[in-house]
């Protein structure tokens, strides 16, 4: 039968209790670690996802901006290297590929280099009438055309693509194309097979489609040079320097053409950069000189007035004529300057002489176009007593042709000053008699082509003697220019010319020379 007395194996209520407790307790610091530590992985998963967001995000940002890059790049690369308006290549483009090209060339000897320089003939007047968003579409055309012709049947018989390099159509310039590439051949017989293919490419470009079912009327000058493995070009610029030179004959013969470059106009090219840069230091260095031709009285034969004309007096000592340089300095816009200064060495001679007592009644110096229209004409020269007796020869068609209210107004300023006008060349153009009544210079020139067959044609002599005629019943004096024999200078006599001027009296003379005549002249009217 159980005790009642306590168990001392079982533990007391309270100590139970607090066994309980303390179990309790450890259980909530377990149970608080475990939330604390889910609480934290949570927050760690939270912020891993939003750091893989971040991430994607910020590699989605990248990858656009990648391709971003990529676009702009490929489209400075195009913007560097391709016309924006016909997207064909640029100069840029075109050299690059003329590099590769004259790389190749040394090592290809079955294959001849070729460059077309094209620049379409009357191509402003189609800016000018139809507008530039007509000439734009013209040029879309006219490269559209151009890639067509380098891809047609006839081309790939022309041209060779074992050397690795198809045909290039460049935009080089407003109207300008390039086409290069490797032609079938040795350079004969690349040159044969080219120049019925360089013909369709004038034949395309000579009607081209603009707009509104319009089209415009152009033509094409085209300078083409060739080289082949003996001779390479040393660079791009001087296979294009060749085919400008080519491109500047064709444009020189009339356009709508071709033009070949070779050795000789080579020659004539490097003849001209010579002769431009001598002109251009002879106007620096003060070369340009004047001589005096005598203008003597047709009845008397005394020396009653002078030319000044112009020489090139050379460092070396030799004295060029006119021809040698007159017509390229006018080419180069030299002209009006080399008139300038002979103008104002003549007027110092001029004065020269009357401070010595030898009394010139007339002098007579050329005025170009160009100086003409220069609006300091006047200025430097002497005073209006220097300028007595001074006279300003102007071609035919200078002034005679032109109704410009502005020349009419040079005109009048020269008079104004006291300058006489005389019409230079007279007879020699196509100038109505009417502006002759109107301008009333105060003396023609009559042209040498009319004074050279008076001898032997009477039908020079008629027209001459009507000239003559014709300037006295409008009170206009008359120099006939060209006088080789005295049997000239008796017919001209005869027939009321008053001056004459030409080889039969004198030749041009220096300065000097004409001062020696001067002085002559003075000793004979005092003897």
């Amino acid at each position: 039968m159980p005790s009642s007395a306590s168990d001392p194996m079982m533990p007391a209520p309270q100590a139970q209790t607090d066994t309980a407790e303390r179990l309790r307790r450890r259980l909530a610091r377990e149970r608080a670690a475990r939330e604390q530590a889910e609480r934290l992985l949570e927050d760690k998963s939270r912020a891993l996802y939003l750091a893989n967001e971040q991430l994607r995000q910020i590699n989605d940002e990248l990858a656009e901006t990648l391709a971003d890059a990529r676009s702009a790049t490929e489209l400075n690369r195009r913007l560097a290297l391709y016309d924006p308006l016909t997207d064909l290549g640029n100069r840029r483009l075109l050299f690059d590929w003329l590099n590769q090209a004259i790389a190749a060339l040394k090592h290809c000897d079955h294959c001849t280099l070729v460059l077309l320089h094209i620049d379409l003939d009357r191509f402003k007047q189609v800016n000018d009438t139809m507008g530039h968003v007509a000439g734009d579409t013209v040029l879309c055309e006219v490269a559209r055309r151009l890639l067509a012709l380098v891809d047609d049947a006839v081309a790939r018989d022309v041209f060779c693509g074992s050397c690795g390099r198809d045909p290039i159509v460049a935009r080089v310039g407003g109207d300008e194309f390039v086409i290069a590439g490797f032609a079938k051949g040795a350079m004969s017989s690349a040159l044969k097979n080219l120049t019925p293919w360089t013909g369709r490419v004038n034949e395309a470009l000579r009607l081209v489609p603009s707009e509104n079912g319009k089209s415009a009327r152009l033509g094409a000058s085209i300078g083409v040079t060739l080289r082949d493995q003996a001779g390479p070009p040393s660079s791009p610029g001087d296979l294009l320097a060749e085919a400008d030179l080519a491109l500047y004959q064709s444009k020189s013969a009339g356009g709508d053409r071709l033009g070949f470059f070779d050795q000789p106009l080579r020659d004539r090219a490097q003849a001209r950069h010579r002769l431009r840069n001598a002109l251009m230091q002879a106007l620096e260095n003060d070369e340009f000189i004047p001589v005096y031709q005598p203008q003597v009285c047709a009845t008397s034969h005394e020396i009653i007035g002078a030319e000044a004309l112009v020489r090139w007096r050379r460092p070396n000592g030799d004295i060029l004529p006119p021809g040698a340089f007159l017509d390229f300095a006018g080419e180069l816009g030299l002209l009006s300057a080399i008139d300038r200064a002979i103008c104002t060495k003549a007027v110092a001679d001029l004065q020269r002489w009357r401070k010595a007592g030898l009394c010139l009644p007339k002098l007579s110096v050329n005025v170009s176009a160009g100086r003409l229209a220069d609006p300091d004409l006047l200025s430097g020269l002497a005073d209006a007593t220097g300028r007595e007796g001074l006279t300003f020869e102007l071609l035919e068609s200078m002034v005679l042709d032109d109704t410009d209210p502005h020349t009419c107004r040079v005109l009048q300023s020269i008079l104004e000053a006291g300058i006489a006008i005389e019409i230079d060349d007279f007879g020699s153009g196509h100038a109505s008699i009417l502006a002759l009544m109107r301008l009333r210079p105060s003396r023609i020139k009559l042209d040498r082509a009319l004074i050279r067959p008076l001898s032997s044609s009477a039908d020079h002599r008629m027209v001459v003697s009507t000239l003559v005629r014709m300037a006295y019943g409008l009170d206009i004096k008359v120099t006939a220019e060209g006088v080789e024999t005295s049997e000239q200078a008796a017919l001209l006599s005869n027939m009321g010319c008053d001056t004459l001027q030409g080889f039969a009296f004198s030749r041009p003379v220096p300065r000097e020379t004409f001062t020696d005549m001067l002085a002559a002249r003075v000793l004979s009217a005092q003897a």
